[in-house]
């Protein structure tokens, strides 16, 4: 019962959330040049993901992944349903989700209750952690979502927007 409930814990704890590969490690955020990772939505369903190019007052340019080809797709932040930029890889805490609720076993009967705690405990800090770099539309202002993009001041004089990639 209890080796079936810690696998059961363990897969749903380790695909849980997560954030995009390739961000940057929080102390690389000062060199790294390109923008922010971003999720936008337009509709309900609708999930749009790429690299914030820039912000150009209430439009939004975000280079998708899918088809970087075609450049940049300006969206409007009164259109949209919702975003989420993620700027920084968040703390992984994998080893520690594996192997505190095992401490547990040291309790002897008393694990019974003791390792749910300990899963659930460790399962909501490494929720938690995934989002500590990651923004939505109730922590930035447009003005500040500018800062988290490739081009912070704008698309510069003489860029094509085709030409990004």
């Amino acid at each position: 019962m209890i080796r079936s409930l810690s696998v059961i814990l363990a897969v749903l704890l380790l695909q849980a959330c997560s954030v995009p590969s390739g961000l940057p490690a929080p102390h690389e955020l000062p060199a790294y040049t390109k923008g922010a990772h971003i999720r936008v939505s337009p509709g309900p369903r609708d999930h749009i993901h790429g690299e914030l190019i820039a912000v150009q007052g209430k439009e939004l340019l975000v280079l998708p992944h899918t088809n970087q080809n075609s450049g940049p797709v300006a969206f409007h932040l009164d259109e949209l349903h919702s975003f989420r930029v993620y700027y920084a890889g968040g703390q992984e805490y994998v080893w520690p989700i594996m192997v505190f609720p095992l401490v547990s076993l040291f309790h002897g009967w008393y694990a019974l209750f003791t390792y749910p705690l300990n899963a659930i405990a460790t399962g909501l800090i490494h929720t938690v952690s995934i989002f500590e770099y990651t923004l939505r539309p109730r922590d930035v202002s447009p003005e500040e979502l500018a800062r988290f993009a490739r081009f912070p001041g704008g698309i510069p004089d003489g860029v094509v927007l085709k030409d990004i990639r």
